[in-house]
């Protein structure tokens, strides 16, 4: 179904609805009193019992988003040609040569090219790479490494067939992503202290050791909650800089699902570089009115979806317990009154007083509203319960993962001098 909100498909076991207020301070402006929430994909277990979800992307930082998940996916992306993948290159009036991902395969029903207007989306190993521009900007720069790190190979191993070129390449590359992650960003997010605590930080020599008894599959809690705390720090509008520094700008909510300027004027550099300029915005229950008001809006459309109420809607989907849990199994406290929010000083006494307006019983609350209204730990970007969350989640991501490339002792570690 496409849209839930349809009264014929309502009663849909793959539909659920978010009822909108008649006083909702936006949408109440075009009389709209549903969002349509499309459940995720159970998972075919053939047994009774509650209902599973399929995660269409696998746990471990292997570079899935680039290569996608299935043989026949790999193989759709592949050129099969000195270990590459498939690129576009095109030429324009403004651009000498363009460099991009290749067309849509399927641009009647890929849900974002227009094909009257000659408009293709493109064909990645991830989904939402069309979404926006951040999204199809890293694409680009990753399918170019991977080309980048197969022409250095083949250099260096002339003798090397595709296949081999191919598969080395791609070690390499989801190598640099993990590297990318645990050395760069995690320390950002979890602070340093902690990334060194739980052995997250990369190590300046020496192997680290994989452990074969932790379970690295991603559990709900981070995948329908804790790791959607990004989306409070998106920003609403796209800084575009050049030479001269910031030249232009664009607004989330006007480019959902619109990659078409890359083939026209070649705004990667641009827009990586306003990406690099501009700073995410603060870690707190506020999110822009690009995704909690304008969220895959049309080009031609007044309002869109509300990103938010549906990260409280999947949460309850996927059966994530409520956020008192989380807090008494990470801290022992009992939530047993909403003044505990405040008196625990896990939020302010106004956040709290909302969800006394809005909750019967504090330990009603969705983890992810609440996770992302918390004060922040010092030194961090999060707050303490998705602090121990997402830590927990990464630490299982690197030592249940045999491939992940410090670990030594095993049949394909890289080697000191190739780490």
């Amino acid at each position: 179904p496409n849209d839930c909100c349809d009264v014929p498909r309502r009663s849909s076991p793959e539909c659920r609805q978010i009822d909108v207020t008649k006083d909702d301070p936006f949408f109440a402006h075009f009389n709209i009193s549903c969002l349509s929430f499309i459940r995720s994909m159970p998972c075919f277990c053939c047994k009774l019992g509650h209902r599973e979800q399929t995660n269409l992307q696998t746990a471990y930082i292997d570079g899935s988003q680039i290569y996608g998940t299935t043989k026949n996916e790999t193989d759709n992306l592949r050129a099969f040609e000195n270990g590459k993948l498939l690129l576009c290159f095109l030429k324009t009036q403004e651009v000498n040569k363009l460099v991009l991902p290749p067309p849509s395969s399927n641009p009647n029903s890929d849900h974002c090219s227009i094909p009257g207007e000659n408009k293709i989306c493109f064909e990645t190993g991830d989904v939402r790479s069309n979404q926006h521009a951040a999204l199809t900007s890293l694409q680009i720069i990753l399918l170019l490494q991977h080309n980048r790190i197969a022409k250095l190979l083949q250099e260096v191993n002339p003798h090397w067939g595709d296949e081999i070129l191919f598969q080395v390449s791609r070690r390499i590359v989801g190598s640099q992503l993990q590297h990318v992650a645990y050395k760069e960003w995690l320390p950002v997010i979890l602070g340093a202290k902690t990334s060194d605590a739980y052995g997250l930080t990369p190590r300046n020599s020496g192997y680290t050791t994989y452990n074969a008894s932790v379970d690295a599959s991603v559990e709900n809690e981070f995948a329908a909650a804790a790791f959607r705390f990004a989306h409070t720090l998106i920003n609403g509008t796209f800084l575009l800089t050049g030479s001269n520094g910031v030249e232009g700008s664009f607004d989330i909510k006007d480019k959902y699902f619109y990659p078409f300027d890359y083939y026209y004027n070649g705004n990667l550099a641009s827009v990586l570089g306003g990406l690099i300029e501009e700073p995410y915005q603060s870690y707190d229950r506020y999110g822009t009115y690009g995704v909690t008001r304008y969220l895959f809006n049309p080009t031609d459309g007044h309002y869109g979806r509300d990103l938010f109420a549906i990260d409280i809607e999947r949460g309850r989907e996927h059966g994530v317990r409520s956020y008192a849990d989380y807090v008494r199994h990470y801290t022992g406290l009992e939530l047993t009154s909403f003044a505990h929010l405040y008196d625990y000083n896990l939020m302010p006494k106004e956040t709290a007083d909302i969800y006394a307006s809005l909750y019967d019983d504090v330990r009603d609350i969705d983890l992810i509203s609440a996770g992302i209204s918390e004060y922040t730990v010092p030194g961090t970007a999060i707050g303490p319960t998705f602090l121990s969350i997402v830590t927990e989640t990464f630490r299982k991501l690197k030592f249940g993962d045999r491939f992940f490339y410090e670990h030594g002792g095993q049949v394909d570690s890289f080697t000191q001098g190739e780490l």
